[in-house]
């Protein structure tokens, strides 16, 4: 389930996961807020909170995900991801996080302040 964090500066996009993310929630969410910030941005920041009862995306939902993605690389200069210490999310993060073209930090579900920070003020 996708579900839009709240709160954030006009250039910064939040989005939360839980459980298990369907390609309706990709196609009808996601998607859509990315859209939304595109409109007004060529390039934003995103904090994504992966919550401990994430399950991961359906097949179609992980392949929209990295062919969207693909499509708009350089449209997110800065990614904070907020998920549990022990889980494989923070493992992807660091391994993956070398080839994106911004700046990405993980950070644990009890730094959500110290995420938001930064993102919101990344040059600090």
């Amino acid at each position: 389930m996708f579900r839009k964090i709240e709160n954030l500066p006009y250039d910064v996009l939040g989005i939360s996961f839980h459980g298990k993310v369907t390609y309706e929630d990709y196609a009808h969410g996601v998607i859509p807020a990315f859209e939304e910030m595109l409109e007004k941005h060529d390039v934003f920041r995103v904090l994504i909170m992966i919550h401990p009862d994430f399950e991961g995306f359906e097949i179609a939902a992980m392949w929209e995900d990295m062919s969207y993605g693909l499509r708009h690389w350089n449209n997110v200069s800065h990614f904070a991801v907020i998920c549990d210490s022990s889980s494989w999310v923070k493992s992807a993060v660091a391994v993956f996080s070398p080839f994106f073209p911004g700046e990405v930090r993980s950070y644990d579900m009890e730094e959500m302040d110290k995420a938001k920070s930064w993102i919101e003020n990344p040059n600090m």
